[in-house]
């Protein structure tokens, strides 16, 4: 599994190598010879490149980037965008440019650029006008480790950033790189691993392969008890389809039996609706109230819970969540259980690391009293801190899902697409995570895979038919070809 780190986490990394005996100078020619191979890879010698560098060890790079092009032919020269390298390192592969005649510049005009102006170290915003001068040039613009401008941590870029068409970064993926914006900022990511010490994090970004690691295979003599009984308390006047949806993600994700507790009189509806999931009605009128909701529940063998989608806001809300936790099986909270637990979110610390949460922003928002400029300021450091201290699964939703545990373990998604950016598409996920969690699997790899699955469906289903318009019920519906496409992929 590709393992991320922060910017933090990469200083110590190098300070261990360096400790072992490892030479900086060594790492920052290694370093270069990465960015000066990426463009030997991909232009010509009658490309004109031009290098802007820093003051710093970023700048060290691009100096010796610049060094190495040069004397393999190449036609490139360096804009120095401060007076003098300010560490040791750079300031001695400055020389060398300098010695080796390689041409300086006080103006951009070259078919590629070499971003080599500000490292890993940027935390806060950058106005540097070379930044507009870059973004403006035209050039394509290779990125020396992070864009100039952006976050290594969070991916932010709260003034304004080098947009980058490639980012080679060095010895480990930073987790900036894999936020939005920095995402979009970095463009093709390389990964020059050189020779640094292992790392010990615990950030993860899964592929394929590791999905299909966590789902367990189907044996030859399953049967729908075997498959999980997933039990779904959803729905409200108004809002079956959130409860439909998320039956329908489950049933998709191969759970073996599927019952959704819903009001009385929207029993109907819901029969119509799903023909393949049971239907448990409750002795209530258009939203569930305690007593009825109990006395359902109560009526189904389950190996775990989806309860939130479509509840609505009354005030039994909470009870019903209260109630679920403690069954000694998994929980997932989605859209209105979330919702319910504004205020009372200390009874997540007794569910015994059972529950896993599905917000969005404005749910997260809500739900620890913050706004969501807020919340999407820092997501890593957010869902890690809040699964950490409730003892739960956080799954903090949006482009690149972030998904965190109890024991501090995160992983970044990287499936899916704006198209599932609608409503419902959420339901549909709460279904696929409960299906993964009522089969047997661990609170976190039921989040990871079900973030995972869900993405993929949305990627398949924007295959064939578009991002624009693409429903949350296709993604359902694909959540089967996406699981036949990670357990089997030579068919």
């Amino acid at each position: 599994m590709l393992e991320l780190v922060s910017s933090k986490e990469m200083k110590e990394i190098e300070q261990k190598t360096f400790a072992l005996g490892a030479l900086s100078i060594d790492v920052m020619e290694k370093a270069a010879e990465a960015v000066a191979d990426f463009i030997s890879l991909r232009f010509d010698k009658d490309a004109k490149i031009c290098v802007v560098c820093g003051k710093g060890n970023n700048g060290g790079d691009g100096y010796a980037a610049a060094r190495i092009l040069h004397k393999s032919g190449y036609n490139v020269c360096i804009y120095n965008v401060f007076d003098v390298p300010q560490t040791a390192d750079a300031k001695t592969n400055y020389d060398a440019a300098v010695a080796l005649g390689v041409p300086f510049v006080n103006k951009i005009d070259a078919d590629v650029v070499i971003d080599a102006v500000l490292g890993i170290g940027i935390n806060g915003g950058c106005s540097l006008d070379i930044i507009d001068e870059i973004n403006e040039s035209g050039a394509y613009v290779l990125a020396v480790d992070i864009p100039t401008g952006v976050n290594a941590d969070t991916g932010a870029a709260p003034e304004k950033a080098v947009r980058a068409d490639a980012t080679v970064t060095f010895g480990y993926i930073k987790t900036g790189l894999l936020q939005y914006p920095g995402k979009t900022l970095a463009g093709e990511i390389v990964l020059a691993k050189l020779d640094f010490v292992p790392a010990l994090t615990k950030c993860f970004y899964p592929d394929e392969e590791d999905i299909a690691d966590m789902i367990p295979d189907m044996a030859v003599d399953e049967h729908k008890g075997s498959m999980g009984r997933l039990c779904i308390i959803a729905g409200s006047k108004g809002m079956t389809g959130a409860a439909t949806l998320s039956a329908m993600g489950a049933l998709r994700s191969g759970a073996g039996l599927v019952s959704v507790v819903i009001p009385d009189n929207l029993n109907a509806i819901m029969e119509v609706k799903l023909t393949e999931a049971m239907t448990v009605p409750a002795p209530c009128e258009d939203a569930l109230t305690f007593d009825a909701a109990k006395e359902a529940i109560d009526k189904v063998s389950a190996d775990g819970y989806v309860i939130g989608p479509g509840l609505g806001r009354g005030e039994d809300i909470y009870k019903i969540v209260e109630y679920v936790i403690k069954k000694d099986v998994p929980v997932i909270i989605d859209a209105d259980g979330i919702n319910a637990l504004c205020g009372n979110i200390d009874i997540l610390k007794k569910s015994g690391g059972r529950v896993i949460l599905t917000p969005h922003p404005g749910e997260m928002a809500r739900l620890i009293g913050k706004s969501i400029g807020e919340v999407q300021a820092d997501r890593i450091s957010l869902a890690k801190s809040f699964a950490k201290e409730y003892n739960v699964t956080m799954i903090l939703k949006g482009a690149a899902t972030v998904t965190a545990t109890p024991d501090g373990s995160v992983y970044i998604n990287s499936t899916g697409n704006p198209g599932m950016a609608t409503g419902g598409s959420g339901d549909v996920l709460s279904g696929i995570i409960g299906a993964f969690a009522a089969r047997g699997m661990s609170a976190e790899y039921a989040a990871v895979a079900g973030v995972y699955v869900h993405g993929l469906a949305g990627d398949i289903a924007a295959e064939k038919i578009g991002q624009m318009g693409m429903l949350p019920a296709d993604m359902a519906k694909c959540a089967a070809v996406a699981l036949q496409r990670i357990k089997n992929p030579e068919q």
